[in-house]
């Protein structure tokens, strides 16, 4: 099994062999001349969702060797990613673009890449760039996604499958922004076997469950208290060290809409980017409000587990200055556990207003 997000593995598709080159910033991704359709949702069991309303992508289809156009929609009422404070961002959360490149992924996988429906998907990494971030301006219609999947790099085994993809956003016709991801599937014996004696070597009995009293919902960008992930960060030893406590509800409507056995890897993205914003406004002074993450690079180095306390260790850098007053905050964060003092790392980018 691949584990390492570090390790060098599989095969390397040839660039040279794709006449097809990446879309400009700005340009359209649309490699298929068809019209992408909108009208419907792709089955549920192709993202691993329970409820429809989870379903972000309308269609899926082949326009090349490994290559692939998902279709898809901006969600209007949805209870996290439309929960932004003002002025919002909503089209840059990255709890939206995170969620839809993972159904674009997983899809295209299950669809096309020789993954079966019934396998898990475990997420070693995930990249992600804003080359368009600026303000969101709202629109009650539908606004439509187009998420351009490349698979540059593919290992199989038996029992199991791991692929590095490119993938660019673009929203309302303009590509918004683009990642890496790389992600392993598992067929259901070889994995719960995996998740088994992982979890034996861990101290699952060893800890009372924490009560984590979440911060107020504005010095995370959110209006909604449900949606707070984070209890109050407490300062380091060093200038610009932070240390916080997850508030993990596994009521949570988006990220446990159905039984998971760990912590998923979305709930450790939000937290993380709730931490660097708090963070990023204690120690220069950004305001959460209409501050977005411009830039994350995330590794997944091993599960969360359910039973077990999670705390976030932030270090916030030198602020740099852009236009029009923004700063832009380079924050790195580090999820851990007892028994695991690496679960998930990140290094983002805050990028908003002083005040």
């Amino acid at each position: 099994m691949v584990t390492n997000p570090d390790e060098q593995w599989g095969e390397t598709m040839d660039p040279s062999t794709d006449a097809e080159t990446s879309p400009p910033d700005g340009a359209s991704t649309t490699a298929d001349p068809s019209e992408p359709a909108f009208d419907r949702s792709i089955p549920r069991k192709l993202v691993h969702k329970a409820g429809p309303e989870a379903v972000w992508l309308t269609e899926i289809a082949q326009v090349g060797e490994h290559h692939y156009r998902c279709a898809g929609h901006v969600p209007r009422t949805h209870t996290l990613v439309n929960d932004a404070a003002e002025p919002a961002h909503t089209y840059y959360d990255l709890a939206f673009l995170t969620e839809l490149g993972r159904q674009a992924g997983i899809a295209t996988m299950h669809e096309y890449e020789g993954a079966p429906v019934d396998w898990a998907t475990v997420f070693l990494k995930f990249d992600l760039e804003l080359v368009d971030p600026v303000p969101n301006a709202r629109s009650p219609g539908p606004v439509p996604v187009i998420v351009d999947v490349r698979y540059r790099n593919r290992e199989t085994e038996e029992g199991g499958l791991t692929v590095l993809a490119e993938l660019t956003f673009e929203i309302d016709g303009v590509v918004r922004a683009r990642a890496t991801s790389m992600a392993s599937a598992y067929e259901k014996g070889p994995y719960k076997a995996w998740r088994r004696d992982m979890r034996d070597d861990k101290p699952l009995t060893d800890h009372e469950p924490r009560v984590v009293e979440p911060i107020a919902p504005e010095r995370v960008g959110r209006r909604d208290p449900d949606n707070v992930m984070i209890g109050e960060l407490r300062n380091g030893a060093a200038p610009g060290a932070y240390r916080c406590a997850a508030h993990v509800d596994t009521l949570h409507p988006h990220f446990f809409e159905h039984p998971m056995d760990h912590i998923p890897g979305v709930v450790h993205l939000e937290v993380m980017r709730q931490a660097a914003l708090v963070a990023a406004h204690d120690h220069h002074g950004v305001s959460p409000a209409g501050a977005t993450i411009a830039s994350a690079r995330t590794k997944f180095l091993g599960f969360a587990e359910l039973e077990l306390p999670l705390d976030c260790d932030v270090a916030v850098g030198r602020a740099t200055p852009e236009q029009d007053g923004v700063l832009a905050v380079p924050v790195s964060l580090t999820l851990s556990q007892p028994g695991n003092p690496k679960v998930t790392t990140a290094r983002m980018v805050v990028r908003g207003f002083s005040g």
